[in-house]
């Protein structure tokens, strides 16, 4: 196992990975496609998420087994100083997703009647399985921050020849401009990784890790990009925005 390792660098490991990744999901919407016979990509929606979260889960106990990428699961814990730095910001930028969500659910009910249709606030758990989405929201956070982007900072600051621990512990002491560039080159793969979905909900992934990407190179622990991930992921619907977005009462 120690061979195989050493037989691959820590770079050609990253990108193997993010290739493959790609890679795979774009063959389970094609294969998603045949068995459903449809070429739409909305239709891969419903189960898109699910069939990448096994592949991801794959990719992590083999790529850990096999190459020099590890996993951070220090950043599950959190002292009690970095919560009191990192959750006000969190908090604070939460609730301003949620007051701009209200605005415009108003903007638009005042705009048009027919929105004030929509219950202004539900949870909507029947929808593709919403009621999982803590739970998913954790492992997005772990396998995005603690993973990918960890290992791709690692990377990029020349660090790859040290073993995990010591590397990931110089990676914490980075400069401002390459947390930057290894926030900015996670938040396009998970932009990538949203390729199922319409062009703004891409979009919106994609500003969402590039702030909670930065934020976990500040304070390296998930728990403040899980709470803006819930705010900017789950309560769109709850509120009714996104049934606006997606062209309601057509749907």
């Amino acid at each position: 196992m120690k061979s195989n390792r050493r037989s691959m660098s820590h770079t050609q490991a990253v990108m193997l990975f993010m290739i493959m990744t790609v890679a795979l999901h774009i063959l389970g919407m094609k294969i998603n496609g045949m068995a459903m016979h449809s070429d739409l990509i909305s239709d891969y929606i419903t189960y898109g998420s699910k069939i990448l979260g096994v592949i991801l889960v794959s990719e992590m106990v083999l790529f850990s087994l096999m190459t020099p990428m590890k996993c951070n699961w220090s950043a599950l814990r959190a002292s009690k100083e970095e919560l009191k730095r990192s959750l006000p910001v969190c908090v604070a930028i939460s609730a301003l997703v949620i007051a701009a969500l209200i605005a415009f659910r108003l903007y638009m009910n005042a705009k048009n009647p027919v929105y004030r249709e929509i219950p202004y606030f539900g949870l909507y758990l029947n929808v593709h399985t919403r009621w999982l989405y803590p739970l998913s929201i954790v492992f997005q956070e772990l396998f995005i921050k603690a993973y990918v982007q960890d290992n791709i900072g690692i990377t990029l600051c020349g660090y790859g020849q040290m073993d995990f621990p010591d590397a990931l512990k110089s990676h914490t002491n980075v400069n401002t401009r390459q947390a930057l560039i290894t926030a900015w080159i996670t938040a396009v793969f998970f932009f990538i990784l949203h390729m199922q979905y319409p062009l703004f909900y891409m979009t919106g992934a994609l500003v969402l890790c590039l702030v909670t990407g930065v934020l976990y190179e500040r304070n390296r622990n998930i728990w403040g990009p899980v709470l803006i991930h819930f705010a900017i992921g789950f309560m769109p619907r709850c509120l009714g925005v996104l049934q606006i977005i997606e062209g309601y009462p057509a749907n």
